[in-house]
């Protein structure tokens, strides 16, 4: 059965002597510890710590005696009640320890097996994403924390290296009488946390980053992760001014190609925007070369100097090799994740495997076809013979 909180001195008459009142007080505090004492009957440890319980005092003349006399009761008994507390402390600690040890048991195969957060090393850019990654192990495994205390002696136990020391600051706190707000409310936990660890001027630098304004340096896509991780960050909602934004930070080459480009969201512009660099990259690649009769794509075999020529049967592979997408299709390959050659997933339309053996294949026909098709042009010694 679980203690009840202290008794509470609460005299009825504050003008009359207060003998009489203290006396009961003293008697109900007296009844109180000595149930304390009791339930620590198991627990030597804990039953060391519970403070002595005051004397009763032996004159009544003064009434400000006889207040703090009752005061120090009143005291004793919520330093009692802290003691008996650390019962529901350590059995919360064996739950921690045994979490900590495997993230899902073995006995229970059917289970949702989540991986553990990546300690805490007391680095200022990992403190938000610890914290979010400790979120989403708590949502997937409820069962596990029973209470906001095991949620922050579990995520306690992950703090390593730098935050080592802290860690072993709070422990001590949470074992004192009094412990901090911060180590009972998981909330306030995590806003101590951040408070501690997490960089505060984060969403002001980040919006310093946004108006200097980001620029393209790479591939569209390496660029969409990088806008879309600043705004975040920023917490820009004006969509008109992020778009102007993202528009300004591509290339030129890519903000050229967008013109005419009918989009009518954020969202549709970053996609035409990747699939245009991804197009201009696979034809800016110097293993292929547009031959000007067919009008596809054509490999160029190593070491040739002529172009290469051609036959009807070429003329259809290359054509196919060569086709293009529609712009509704590649967009919906785009939003898959699909390749722009074969559809498959795993790969972009540069690397795709397909396409190249495709292109080594019609090479090799078109160095052939070259070698057994007669010269339309002889020269003169063959002319004559």
């Amino acid at each position: 059965m679980p203690i009840p909180d202290p008794p509470q001195w609460v005299p009825k008459d504050k003008t009359s002597p207060l003998k009489e009142e203290y006396v009961l007080f003293y008697k109900e505090a007296s009844r109180y510890h000595h149930l304390i004492e009791g339930a620590l009957d198991e627990h030597p440890d804990l039953a060391a710590k519970l403070p002595q319980l005051p004397e009763s005092l032996e004159s009544f003349t003064e009434k400000m005696l006889i207040v703090i006399g009752a005061s120090d009761l009143t005291m004793h008994g919520y330093k009692a009640k802290a003691v008996y507390d650390k019962i529901h402390h350590k059995r919360a600690e064996r739950e921690v320890r045994s979490t900590t040890v495997s993230a899902s048991p073995s006995t229970d195969r059917s289970r949702l097996k989540v991986a553990l957060p990546t300690p805490f090393d007391g680095s200022a850019a990992r403190a938000r994403t610890f914290l979010a990654e400790c979120k989403n192990y708590i949502d997937l495994s409820q069962s596990q924390f029973p209470s906001d205390h095991v949620k922050i002696q579990w995520a306690l136990q992950l703090c390593t290296d730098k935050a080592a020391n802290w860690k072993r600051i709070q422990l001590d706190l949470a074992d004192g009488f009094e412990t901090p707000d911060h180590l009972l409310d998981w909330r306030q936990f995590q806003q101590e946390f951040r408070l501690k660890w997490a960089d505060l001027n984060a969403k002001k630098k980040a919006r310093q980053r946004f108006l200097a304004g980001l620029k393209q340096t790479g591939s569209v896509r390496r660029y969409v992760e990088l806008f879309e991780e600043l705004v975040l960050e920023a917490e820009f909602h004006d969509e008109d001014v992020v778009t102007e934004a993202f528009r300004n930070g591509l290339k030129y080459e890519v903000r050229i190609n967008l013109v005419g480009k009918t989009v009518s969201n954020l969202k549709e512009l970053k996609a035409h925007a990747i699939l245009l660099d991804e197009e201009r990259t696979a034809e800016q690649d110097p293993t292929i070369r547009r031959d000007p009769r067919s009008k596809t794509m054509t490999s160029v075999p190593s070491g040739s100097e002529s172009a290469p020529r051609s036959t009807p049967e070429i003329k259809a592979e290359t054509a196919r090799i060569g086709a293009r997408l529609s712009d509704e299709e590649r967009a919906k390959r785009l939003r898959e994740g699909r390749c722009f050659g074969c559809g498959e997933h795993g790969h972009r339309h540069p690397d795709c495997p397909l396409t190249k053996a495709s292109r080594m294949q019609v090479a090799a026909v078109e160095t052939t076809a070259a070698d057994s098709t007669p010269d339309p042009y002889p020269t003169q010694n063959e002319s004559k013979n």
